[in-house]
């Protein structure tokens, strides 16, 4: 009896103190099973993509990004954040959420030209009315730096943590209202996707700008709120010469 019972209680304690490995191997097997999968199959990441949104009833196009970085295979740029604010300056590949000056740089390769080809001059430049969310951005071509093109991350940034920025502007389109008028738009080649990639390529090794626009449908009701107004208005004005005509 005395064998039995301490066999009992060695096996149970054996039992147990195997229970954190277990657990330990599950974890370190789940986080590599994910950074395979994430190589192999983009469906499991979450690449940041920024999207635009227009708001007709304010005059506003919104940007807003989401998404993860694989910081591996990032380079130190030499080169660093000099926006003090949230600013789109297409001619330059420039997209950024908030002040990026001092903010780290990282060495990216991709396209030097996201503005809308043939405009007279240069795309405008056009400081962010608002913003949420972590500081970051990407320069995508500035001349006579080398190399053109660096992404600046928030500091203290942890890879794989998804984050979402927004940056809101003054603007009534993503392009422009003509090649030889910029005036309102943002000048951003409209219905393209630029894309910066690094490292080896993952798909959560890349920044991507989308310039495909949404546009948030007016309420119904508000041409019929309009037409309303102006009926009232011509009442009244005929009431008021129907008066001045009895006097």
């Amino acid at each position: 009896m005395w064998q039995k019972a301490t066999y009992i209680r060695s096996a149970s304690f054996a039992a147990i103190s195997t229970l954190p490995v277990i657990l330990g191997c599950a974890l370190v097997g789940a986080t590599g099973a994910r950074a395979v999968t994430c190589a192999m199959d983009a469906t499991s990441c979450q690449p940041f993509v920024v999207n635009f949104v227009q708001d007709p009833s304010n005059g506003t196009i919104t940007a807003t990004g989401t998404g993860e970085f694989n910081t591996m295979g990032l380079t130190p740029s030499s080169n660093f954040g000099i926006v003090g604010r949230g600013q789109s300056s297409p001619s330059v590949g420039q997209l950024t959420f908030g002040s990026v000056s001092g903010l780290p740089g990282f060495d990216v390769s991709g396209p030097t030209s996201t503005s809308l080809p043939g405009i007279t001059g240069t795309t405008p430049t056009v400081g962010a009315a608002s913003t949420t969310g972590p500081a970051l951005g990407i320069n995508g071509g500035i001349p006579g730096f080398s190399p053109q093109s660096f992404l600046s991350l928030p500091n203290g940034y942890m890879s794989g943590d998804v984050i979402t920025s927004t940056a809101t502007f003054l603007a009534d389109t993503i392009g422009c209202a003509s090649l030889s008028n910029c005036t309102g738009g943002l000048g951003w080649n409209p219905d393209q996707t630029f894309t910066w990639t690094w490292g080896q390529g993952m798909p959560d090794q890349s920044f991507t700008i989308n310039t495909s626009v949404s546009v948030i449908p007016l309420p119904a009701t508000l041409p019929l709120f309009g037409s309303g107004l102006g009926a009232l208005g011509l009442l009244g004005w005929r009431r008021k010469r129907r008066v001045q005509a009895v006097a």
